[in-house]
């Protein structure tokens, strides 16, 4: 995921290298977003799996039940099975976090429509800034180009994804060297 920010970095910046250089720019925060969230995704199904084979009449592994594995569902699920364990609030960081909600539904947006509409700025306070809206799952007549895109949007989310991921790392090592019902020894 770092990879991806960096490269993401290294980009011109949109509006100021023509329509390759837009594309270029778009393609990698594509790439930023679909790889953050990829991330996401496979902690949610590897804790539901630890799950499953702790407590496998509660977590089924069949595939019906695995597409209805969502972050709220697991996270209310561990909550109720393992609350105070580390894993579980992790979840429910992956689960609440406005920020990680807003990364996967601005990369919603981006893998499955298209490009989002950017406002670029000349002057003013925010000159040379870009920004689309904050509120792309909403319908596009009230969207409100608000959410700043650059390097700073970017090194946002990775201040909130990299702690995260070295937190989660510790809490599924914590979580499976404990006692069979995943209730000792939580890290």
């Amino acid at each position: 995921m770092t990879e991806y920010a960096q490269r993401y970095r290294m980009q011109q910046p949109y509006g100021c290298a023509g329509h390759d250089g837009n594309f270029r720019n778009d393609q990698a925060l594509v790439d930023y977003l679909f790889n953050a969230c990829s991330a996401l995704d496979c902690l949610v199904i590897a804790a539901y799996a630890i799950a499953s084979d702790l407590k496998p009449q509660e977590f089924p592994s069949d595939s019906v039940q695995l597409r209805r594995v969502t972050r709220r569902v697991l996270a209310t699920r561990f909550q109720t099975h393992w609350p105070g364990a580390n894993l579980t609030e992790v979840l429910v960081k992956v689960y609440e976090d406005s920020k990680i909600s807003r990364l996967f539904a601005i990369r919603d947006v981006v893998t499955h429509r298209g490009t989002l509409p950017r406002t670029l700025y000349a002057g003013g306070d925010r000159h040379g800034k870009v920004t689309v809206p904050s509120n792309v799952k909403d319908p596009p007549d009230v969207w409100e180009s608000d959410l700043e895109l650059g390097d700073a949007s970017v090194a946002d989310w990775q201040a909130t994804l990299e702690p995260l991921f070295e937190r989660a790392v510790v809490a599924v090592i914590g979580f499976t060297s404990s006692s069979p019902n995943g209730e000792q020894g939580d890290a």
